[in-house]
């Protein structure tokens, strides 16, 4: 049976790709819109509240709830801070993105170990 990292490596490359890289962001993003249009909707607050709670346009909000890749990380984290989330241990979006890292490194690092070992 494949697993589901080497399924992914088969169809989108290696880590560190480009089309990887996408693939892994568009994925990040795709989470944080989960969380945060869950988050709001149990907080029965409408996107035009969210907007004016934290002064990002309507038009972002509904972007970043769609999971539309936005270089508004200071927009995301305004966001958080006022449903009360946090990129912190125990969330499921921060503890993902180090499982991936942590993937990410031991991939890498086996990648590159016969040249480590010229190296030294």
């Amino acid at each position: 049976m494949i697993s589901h990292d080497d399924l992914i490596e088969q169809h989108l490359g290696p880590i560190g790709t480009p089309e990887r890289d996408r693939f892994e962001i568009k994925h990040l993003f795709r989470a944080i819109a989960y969380d945060i249009r869950h988050k709001r909707r149990e907080l029965n607050l409408s996107q035009e509240d969210l907007a004016k709670r934290t002064g990002i346009k309507i038009q972002d909000i509904k972007r970043i709830e769609r999971g539309g890749v936005t270089s508004s990380i200071p927009g995301i984290h305004r966001i958080w801070l006022e449903l009360g989330m946090h990129f912190r241990p125990g969330n499921k979006i921060y503890d993902d993105f180090h499982k991936s890292k942590s993937r990410h490194k031991k991939k890498l690092t086996k990648q590159s170990s016969p040249l480590r070992t010229i190296v030294r």
